[in-house]
């Protein structure tokens, strides 16, 4: 497994690069004059915890990280030892799933930019929660559900990888026309440490998580309490956030056409300034 855990781990910095890059290349700053930040950090906090937007989407962004970071450490786990897959399957498997989500990013970025924010990451989400609901069938449908179901759930990481950060300059844009003040730094800040929190969260969970069930390390087969614990905390419990923070995405307050006032207002201001 350590070798494998390396070979995921290089393939994951190579997704995380080129997500990066894909993002960066494709930004481009608006022009004109912007109001200054606030001359405190703790201002520019305290409007973000006011700002009913951001509170939804973080509460839903917290919830959907906390079920991504439990199938993220669980993944090698529930092929292994309970699905009972030996090389090549794990690598082939995780790396498809990586490669499904980069390659569906261009796709979703296009088809991002026609429809609510909020709904897409609602779809991405569900997308994931059906794919984790596949996986349970995996022992029964036999070794190419595994593949198909979790090449699926990768499409529905896709989506949220392009949606997750798309939608914050949404909230910015919301919060300086209400408080006149732009905080992009803040508001990509805060979610920058929820999302590292809500993961160290889901690893410490399946670590208790695997000890509770009675997983052995080094097992040459787990029990049956054990593989039932890597089901529930692999499937069943990250099918109910994901279904959750879904439900919340779809409460994001912000659409299309009120981000397009918001923007005319913005442009007005700083037409009057530079004027």
């Amino acid at each position: 497994r350590g070798e494998a855990h390396e070979r995921i781990s290089g393939w994951l910095a190579v997704y995380i690069v080129a997500v990066t890059l894909i993002s960066f290349l494709g930004t481009r700053e608006r022009r004109g004059v912007h109001p200054p930040p606030r001359e405190t950090l703790f201002g520019d906090f305290a409007d973000a915890l006011r700002n009913r937007p951001f509170l939804v989407y973080t509460a839903a962004f917290i919830v959907g990280q906390i079920a991504d970071g439990l199938t993220a450490t669980l993944a090698l786990y529930t092929i292994e030892e309970w699905w009972g897959l030996g090389d090549p399957h794990p690598k082939f498997i995780l790396l498809g799933y990586m490669a499904m989500a980069a390659l569906s990013i261009p796709v979703w970025m296009r088809v991002g930019a026609r429809f609510e924010k909020g709904r897409m990451l609602a779809l991405g989400t569900l997308m994931g929660a059906i794919g984790l609901f596949a996986m349970l069938f995996v022992p029964q449908i036999g070794l190419w559900w595994a593949y198909a179901s979790f090449y699926f759930a990768g499409v529905g990481l896709g989506v949220r990888t392009v949606m997750a950060m798309a939608i914050v300059p949404d909230i910015v844009d919301d919060d300086e026309a209400r408080t006149h003040t732009r905080k992009d730094g803040a508001y990509f800040g805060v979610l920058s440490l929820l999302r590292k929190l809500a993961r160290s969260l889901a690893i410490g969970l399946s670590g208790i998580g695997l000890a509770f069930f009675g997983y052995v390390s080094g097992a040459v087969q787990q029990d049956a309490g054990a593989q039932r614990g890597i089901l529930i905390m692999f499937c069943a419990i990250p099918i109910v956030f994901s279904t959750a923070a879904a439900i919340l995405f779809l409460q994001f307050p912000i659409t299309r056409a009120r981000h397009e006032e918001t923007l005319a207002e913005l442009e007005r201001r700083r037409a009057a300034r530079s004027g």
